[in-house]
């Protein structure tokens, strides 16, 4: 369940899910729940709930540390997030738990509740209509993500390649000065296309005035407000985007973080599909 939680709760801050850290991470929290078993069955001289909410505290933000690897305010902030979707699946847990409890089989004349505590097969049956679920759920869920991915032609600095982007309706940056669309590109593409001094520059975009002159004119800077806190991207001016024999009017930010974009180059605004 932690290993859910803490994937759903990568899918929300739009980090990169890395299956061995979240497995780590989920891991972290089996301990802590044996912690807090251990605790409450030996005492403490400390209230039960005081203690609990202190390791839940220390053990989320670990949590958070292993599975994303970030900087101890972001991990804060995908610690409340985690702490969040927690809470939403542990309601549905409970639901569904409730539910079971209260559902009662006719013998004769006599109703005969189900114990409180579901039965093994009761849980298979669930676990299978669970899989078969999202079965079903995947391959529908993959044939729209095919629908929804793009090959973009991009061209910079005489170089080219072909982009296969992801149309995010959610991306709505802009380049401040122009208010033209961006696309946002994982760092690792583009490392053939961009000069060293970009790249370089990708890590630290405040660092652009360094840059020389003739590639400095193609630098941009794109405020992003997200989820997970204030940033700035570099981006730049290419020669030319395609798509479909279509020239498209957009900046490209480089992500100097994410290496992909749920199998993908980057991500498309979804208003360049429409302009």
């Amino acid at each position: 369940m932690d290993f859910l939680a803490l994937y759903i709760t990568a899918k929300l801050t739009h980090s990169t899910i890395k299956p061995l850290r979240l497995a780590l991470a989920a891991a972290a929290g089996a301990v802590y729940s044996l912690v807090i078993l251990v605790l409450d069955s030996y005492g403490s001289n400390l209230p039960a709930e005081l203690v609990s909410f202190i390791f839940g505290f220390i053990c989320v933000y670990i949590m958070a540390v292993i599975a994303f690897s970030i900087k101890w305010r972001e991990a804060l902030k995908a610690g409340v997030t985690f702490t969040a979707v927690s809470i939403g699946l542990g309601g549905c847990i409970t639901a569904i738990g409730s539910m079971l409890a209260s559902f009662s089989v006719r013998v004769g004349e006599s109703a005969l509740p189900v114990s409180p505590t579901a039965s093994p097969v009761t849980f298979m049956v669930i676990a299978v209509i669970s899989g078969a679920v999202s079965l079903v759920y995947g391959k529908l869920h993959a044939r729209s993500i095919a629908k929804k991915q793009l090959k973009v032609t991009l061209t910079v600095f005489g170089s080219q390649c072909e982009l296969t982007l992801l149309c995010d309706s959610g991306n709505l940056l802009r380049e401040p000065i122009t208010q033209k669309p961006v696309l946002v590109v994982a760092v690792s593409v583009l490392k053939h296309l961009l000069p060293p001094e970009i790249l370089r520059c990708a890590k630290s975009p405040l660092s652009y005035a360094e840059l020389p002159g003739e590639i400095a004119r193609k630098v941009r800077l794109i405020p992003v407000n997200s989820v997970t806190g204030n940033c700035m991207l570099l981006g730049f001016v290419p020669d030319m985007l395609v798509m479909n024999g279509r020239k498209l009017d957009a900046v490209v930010a480089i992500d100097p973080v994410n290496e992909r974009f749920s199998e993908c180059d980057g991500i498309l605004p979804q208003i360049l599909l429409t302009v």
